[in-house]
């Protein structure tokens, strides 16, 4: 790959090396720092460059290779204005050239670094700016320099420079194992277009210093997003849910224990539940506490609040009973649905309702839908995550982005009329209504399990054989388990179509490939998205499971989501680069409930948004942009650990 720098950035950064009482090879090699540390994240950059070693008068007129390595270690950071950055890169340059007569091999003898027969040690990027190629006479002789060509890369990555009259050429010699030829293309563009930066406003701070070309941008952040697509997503769950009991009344919605819910049992429970927390004072906008065990109660009460046009506030009964008091209040909840044998455990005058033994006179209402339910604008649910400080905050989620990703769900899934699903993701985190509703919102039955099984990975597969269960979501350790449990018994749940990943990093290990190796033309799916917005991005496995990376992305946006991977400076960081995730578009929470300083702090201006006025949420997640469009994740910017979202 070539490099070309032209004359009319090269002055002006002659100009400054001078100004600078550096030379044109510490301003290069600055720069070359900056792409490094904007490229890989990291601070302290070490870097591999040749010297003449000819400090000796003696020695000058000797032919012979007297080169020596030396390694020039810069902290870079991103607030450190680039003139700065050249001051501390000639300090180091000085100081390593006072001792150049120390061999590179003394040197890693005596630090004895970590060693890989792969990789050179000590650094593993070199960079080096010759001197104009002079034409060598010698009295009687010819002389011709002829190219050699090594076959193999000496580091993973090589940037050679030389001065010419046209400004500054080199070429890149690249690492085929670690680096793609389209990766090192756009690096020799992004070093070009850092120097062109520098020479602007040497004073830029690291940060800030360009990388992208206007084209650059306006791809990353259109071309890699999808455009926004109007019309979807505007039913509510309720709505979607009717319409699927109107189709087919007499289909089973909910399966447990050998009995059947049929959709229009579902729907007309619902309805009943519906009203009496609308005579319950309960309405739009409204909070409802869910304190129940697994059962066909929990989808019920779930149903029926929604439809009254209320938020549910999931409660889960393995909570610290600490914890359960403060979302109630934190929440503001004003009813809470539970069973007789869990009640005693709420605080002393919490206003409940047991379903199990109340049931009677909730069945006495209309089974008729409310003339007015929830609209998409109205709350749907408030779901308490782990919280950075120690107490948990509540996510409040409006009916709207919910709405979008149903019908995102319904158009990209497998799953159908009568496909079986599994009830398995507690209802306290938010896969478990893309795996409720999109499963009752498209004519499937849904299989419930009891907690003991659930957690069990022999009963967990013995349930999914048992009752052919067609479609899986649960996170990637519970797939782990249930596919050594498997690999290890033998035995596969053969009617398994589709499985759904979420909420941790999904990790292809030898008994994921092995368990879907047995489950031929079945297809994994990685969705990634945290509880402040849902899910936002998708990516599907198919095929053979030995081709599977072993770390698979996260895919690309869905319909109406938008995905921007971010410097510190909120600027785009190119294709490859590594940077912050922040999410928009259409898939977005209200906020944390109570608290608009949080709020505001994760949920800011979207500068990026086709209009004006929108939002977008700070994720705290480290990502990059691949060539193909899709996102790679790489952890927490905080380092922090992800706990239900």
């Amino acid at each position: 790959t070539e490099i070309r720098i032209p004359a009319s950035v090269i002055q002006p950064l002659k100009a400054l090396s001078s100004r600078s009482g550096a030379t044109l090879y510490m301003t290069l090699l600055s720069a070359f720092k900056v792409l490094l540390h904007r490229y890989s994240g990291q601070e302290d950059i070490g870097v591999g460059s040749p010297v003449a070693n000819r400090s000796r008068t003696e020695l000058e007129d000797i032919i012979g290779f007297f080169v020596n390595t030396l390694v020039l270690r810069t902290e870079v950071t991103s607030d450190l204005p680039f003139s700065a950055l050249l001051e501390r890169v000639r300090a180091t340059v000085l100081e390593a050239q006072a001792h150049q007569e120390c061999p590179f091999e003394r040197l890693v003898e005596a630090l004895t670094p970590h060693r890989d027969p792969g990789r050179n040690p000590l650094f593993q990027v070199f960079f080096s700016l010759q001197n104009p190629p002079m034409e060598l006479r010698l009295p009687g002789l010819r002389v011709e320099a002829l190219p050699v060509r090594n076959g193999t890369a000496k580091f993973d990555l090589f940037f050679e420079l030389w001065e010419s009259e046209g400004g500054v050429l080199g070429r890149i010699e690249r690492s085929t194992d670690i680096f793609e030829a389209e990766t090192v293309e756009r690096m020799a563009r992004h070093y070009v277009r850092l120097l062109e930066s520098i020479a602007a406003d040497p004073a830029t701070p690291v940060s800030r210093l360009r990388l992208l070309s206007r084209e650059e941008r306006r791809a990353v952040l259109e071309d890699l997003n999808p455009s926004p697509v109007d019309g979807v997503g505007q039913r509510t769950v309720c709505e979607l849910l009717d319409a699927q009991a109107a189709r087919s009344p007499d289909a089973p919605a909910v399966l447990w224990n050998a009995r059947a819910l049929s959709y229009r049992e579902l729907s007309s429970r619902a309805d009943q539940l519906a009203r009496f927390l609308r005579k319950q004072g309960v309405g739009r906008d409204g909070r409802v506490g869910i304190f129940l065990e697994r059962g066909v109660e929990l989808i019920t009460g779930i149903a029926g609040i929604l439809k009254s046009g209320a938020a549910y506030v999931p409660l889960d009964p393995q909570y610290p009973p600490e914890r359960t008091a403060y979302i109630l209040e934190d929440a503001g909840v004003e009813l809470v649905l539970t069973q007789a044998s869990l009640a005693s455990r709420l605080k002393p005058g919490t206003r409940a309702v047991s379903l199990d033994t109340g049931w009677e006179e909730i069945g006495r209402e209309d089974a008729a839908p409310l003339d007015a339910g929830a609209s998409l604008d109205d709350l749907a649910y408030v779901l308490y995550t782990s919280g950075s400080t120690g107490k948990p905050k509540g996510v409040a989620m409006p009916h709207g982005p919910l709405a979008n990703l149903l019908e995102w769900q319904l158009g990209t899934s497998r799953a159908g009329s009568g496909t079986r699903t599994l009830q398995f993701t507690s209802v306290c985190f938010d896969v478990s209504f893309q795996e409720i509703f999109s499963t009752l919102c498209s004519g499937g039955a849904l299989v419930l399990i009891s907690e003991a099984a659930r957690r069990d990975p022999r009963e967990l597969l013995r349930v999914l054989r048992e009752e052919r269960v067609e479609r899986l979501f649960l996170p990637f350790v519970a797939l782990k388990h249930l596919a050594e449990a498997a690999v290890e018994s033998g035995a596969y749940p053969e009617a398994l179509s589709e499985v759904i990943t979420a909420g941790e990093q999904l990790k292809v290990s030898s008994s994921v490939r092995a368990f879907f190796a047995r489950l031929p033309g079945s297809v994994l799916w990685n969705h990634y998205g945290p509880t402040e917005t849902h899910v936002v991005t998708a990516y599907e496995l198919r095929g053979d499971p030995e081709k599977w990376p072993a770390l698979p992305p996260i895919g690309k946006p869905i319909t109406n989501a938008r995905a921007h991977v971010l410097d510190r400076s909120l600027e785009p960081v190119p294709i490859g680069v590594p940077g912050e995730v922040y999410l928009g578009g259409r898939v977005l929470a209200r906020g944390y409930h109570g608290q608009p300083e949080m709020t505001t702090a994760r949920f800011m201006a979207d500068p990026f948004a086709p209009e004006t006025g929108k939002r977008m949420y700070r994720t705290g997640d480290r990502a990059r942009f691949l060539p193909s469009g899709d996102i790679e994740y790489l952890g927490r910017a905080d380092d922090q650990v992800k706990i239900r979202g």
